[in-house]
Parts: structure tokens; sequence; C-alpha cells
């Protein structure tokens, strides 16, 4: 039996932020799972570390943005799904809670959601942080094809 090379796409967001728990997360992860057969599509708003880049089975997608929350949330949820109708994705992955809602149902999505601090501690959010998690999670989780928890 043939094994099947597939197209996943990556919310890459999270490498630009190395120091945060995500960012070190999904580094650590990308860093082993870029190791296999499969081709790998890393989205971001902006920039990403160029050390991805080096492989030939990793393609970058990166927006022209400052860095400004709203603008990620824009790109991860109106371009993000362009990006993975063009690269033709089997799998999308978002590891930072949200999934592009616009998203092609014919894409399999998961989602890694770390954990609620939102709900439980919301004083510890900024109200803009607050209010993408009440319009998104949920949304995402109904979405979603798997979610890692």
């Amino acid at each position: 039996m043939t094994k099947r090379t597939l197209r996943i796409g990556v919310d890459a967001r999270p490498l630009l932020h190395p120091a945060s728990g995500i960012g070190r997360c999904t580094y650590s992860l990308l860093s082993r799972l870029i190791a296999s057969d499969h081709h790998w599509y890393l989205y971001a708003d902006r920039k990403l570390p160029s050390e991805f880049a080096a492989r030939d089975n990793v393609t970058l997608r990166e927006g022209r943005g400052g860095g400004a929350r709203l603008l990620g949330a824009a790109y991860s949820q109106l371009v993000f799904p362009c990006w993975a109708k063009k690269d033709n994705l089997d799998v999308f992955w978002s590891p930072r809670h949200h999934l592009p809602l616009l998203l092609s149902s014919k894409v399999y999505s998961l989602v890694s959601i770390y954990d609620l601090v939102w709900m439980k501690y919301p004083k510890t959010m900024t109200f803009l942080g607050r209010v993408q998690e009440m319009m998104l999670m949920s949304r995402t989780i109904h979405k979603a094809d798997k979610v890692l928890a």
C-alpha cells in the first residue's frame, strides 16, 4: 500500500511569540512534525522565523501585517481560508484556540486548546483578547473535526 503525502496547513502565528507557552509548544511540535514526508504550509500575518523555510517540504505564507492583534485575527479569519484553498490542504491545525471559520469543510481541521483562562480568570486578559475568545472559541469547537486539549 502506498503512503499518501498530506498537505497540512498550520496557523504558525505562535512562532512569532517564542517566549509564550503556546509559542514554545508550537515550535517544539513543528520542529519534529516537519521531519515527516508531508508538506507543511505555515501561515502567518507577518514574517516568520526563517529556519523553517530551509526545508523542502515547508512553504511559508506570510502577510505584511505589523503585528497588531486585530490584524492577525483578520488574517486568520479572512486570508488563511484563501491560502488553504490555493494550497489544496488536506488538514489544517491551529495551535492557538481558533480555527478560520470560513475554512472549507473539505479540509480536516484540528485545534489545540490549552486552557480556559478567558472564562475562569477573565481579568488576567486584555479586553480584546476576551472578546476574541468569546466570539471564536465556541464556534471553533463546533467547527473542528478534532479538539486537542
